[in-house]
């Protein structure tokens, strides 16, 4: 795990923290400096944490495997616009 994740995984702990919100914080300076690379993985690594936590509800819940590849996308669409937002303030 990166120190990003580790970091994200910490401070879940405390309370509910949405992603959008640590992704701020981090292009803040929140956590010093970072590079785009470094975002980058950590958003690989949280879209993978996502995706495997859906796939394992929707083998536990018939419910959530009718839905399934509505959640996937959700997902991928929301990392995506994270990605773009730390390409123009990282990149820019």
């Amino acid at each position: 795990m990166s120190r990003l994740h580790d970091l994200y995984l910490d401070r879940a702990l405390e309370g509910p923290l949405a992603l959008e919100t640590f992704i701020d914080q981090i292009l803040q300076g929140s956590f010093g400096p970072v590079s785009a690379d470094e975002v980058y993985s950590f958003l690989d690594q949280v879209e993978q944490d996502m995706l495997q936590n859906i796939q394992i509800k929707a083998q536990e819940l018939p419910l959530y495997a009718a839905s399934l590849g509505d959640a996937e996308a959700r997902v991928r669409e929301q990392v995506e616009a994270l990605r773009n937002r730390v390409r123009r303030r990282l990149e820019g």
